[in-house]
């Protein structure tokens, strides 16, 4: 039975353009160890606008040997991912398998279980994880977010982030781990009660304190200095209870 996976290599257009690069730092040192093409000869005649080519001294001799390396190993660098591209990222039913420990060293696997959520995020992948586990702190070729988060950069795959989720979705590959969601707040009736709009008419129009004042004054003196109303100043409870009294005997005699 064919094991189902998803490879993303290096690109190699990229690595083309790589290799292409370093062909003119190799011409450079050639031609100024046997002049063999005369650029040089031309680039100092047209520096010095047709006079006299200074001549060439031991601190050049050092920078033309670093060009012709860096040349050179940016062709080798090319022509070994022609040969075998570098397997940047790899997806099966085991898990994500990302070199995280640099470049000469293997990849770390990532299992299903141990993912929440995969994301696309422009030129990055992001994987976030229910635990970092052993993974290392400083990752080569990624970053870390936060704890659990990390940000793969994909400027060398040979395919989008976009493209590598779809076809990781087309081939059933999917994180194991449900992803958390913040807390529902608990709902109550009053929540759910529809709110009621009351006409402005409807509405007690509340008197201010000088009107209310005023009203207690004329009841009090309605009453004969009577304390009857809540809120205005009351005489000693038994006076009131003796007057009380002295008005129901009057009315009983006069009901007689």
């Amino acid at each position: 039975m064919r094991t189902l996976r998803l490879t993303v290599r290096r690109s190699i257009a990229k690595t083309f353009l790589l290799g292409f690069l370093g062909l003119p730092f190799i011409f450079v040192a050639i031609d100024y160890v046997w002049g063999s093409f005369g650029f040089l000869d031309q680039l100092g005649a047209w520096a010095y606008a047709g006079g006299e080519v200074e001549a060439f001294e031991a601190r050049d001799d050092i920078l033309v040997a670093m060009i012709g390396l860096i040349g050179l190993a940016f062709v080798l660098f090319a022509l070994k991912e022609f040969v075998s591209p570098r397997r940047l990222l790899v997806a099966d039913d085991d898990g994500i398998h990302v070199p995280l420990r640099g470049p000469l060293r293997g990849p770390d696997g990532i299992s299903w279980y141990q993912i929440r959520e995969l994301r696309a995020e422009g030129a990055h992948l992001l994987i976030l994880l229910a635990a970092r586990g052993d993974l290392p702190s400083d990752p080569w070729n990624a970053r870390w977010d936060d704890e659990t988060t990390l940000r793969l950069r994909t400027t060398w795959w040979d395919r989008s982030p976009e493209n590598a989720l779809g076809r990781m979705k087309a081939l059933g590959f999917k994180p194991l781990v449900a992803p958390t969601e913040p807390p529902v707040p608990p709902t109550t009736l009053l929540d759910d009660a529809e709110p009621v709009d009351t006409p402005q008419s409807d509405l007690t129009e509340i008197p201010d304190h000088d009107e209310v004042t005023a009203g207690l004054d004329d009841i009090a003196d309605s009453t004969d200095g009577a304390e009857v109303v809540a809120g205005a100043e009351l005489h000693d409870e038994d006076d009131v209870l003796e007057r009380l009294l002295e008005d129901l005997a009057v009315d009983d005699a006069g009901d007689e």
